[in-house]
């Protein structure tokens, strides 16, 4: 379990369990994601979710095992798929919410089917973003 809640805000909800699961590259994918969100609106994310987490000394672990959910919601008032889709074009939104999600697969069945989602639905696309 991390003990610094701004590094918690880029870790996976799993990781931040107790006992801490062995690790796994999803959870650097998700990381990923974060940044990804973080470039899209050219701010830090505790930035970006100030009005609904406040990171500081008080800030808990259930707080930062939300950010996931709160990123994935596409029902709440600021609809953070649709604004990423806006500033950054469909291709880098899905991009950036494959990694969020961690939508490759199963690694404990197939390492290398995993990584080459990954590859395919992160890397190639990033790729084919035009600027």
């Amino acid at each position: 379990m991390l003990s610094d809640p701004e590094a918690n805000m880029y870790a996976h909800p799993r990781y931040q369990e107790s006992p801490r699961p062995r690790f796994s590259k999803a959870y650097d994918y998700y990381s990923l994601g974060i940044v990804l969100v973080e470039i899209a609106r050219w701010r830090p994310i505790r930035h970006i979710l100030d009005r609904r987490i406040q990171i500081n000394e008080k800030t808990t672990l259930k707080d930062t095992q939300k950010i996931r959910s709160i990123l994935l919601d596409d029902d709440a008032d600021e609809n953070y798929p649709v604004d990423v889709e806006f500033r950054m074009g469909r291709l880098y939104k899905n991009a950036t919410y494959a990694c969020l999600k961690n939508d490759f697969g199963s690694l404990t069945e197939d390492e290398s089917l995993f990584q080459d989602n990954f590859i395919k639905r992160v890397v190639q696309t990033l790729e084919a973003c035009v600027i």
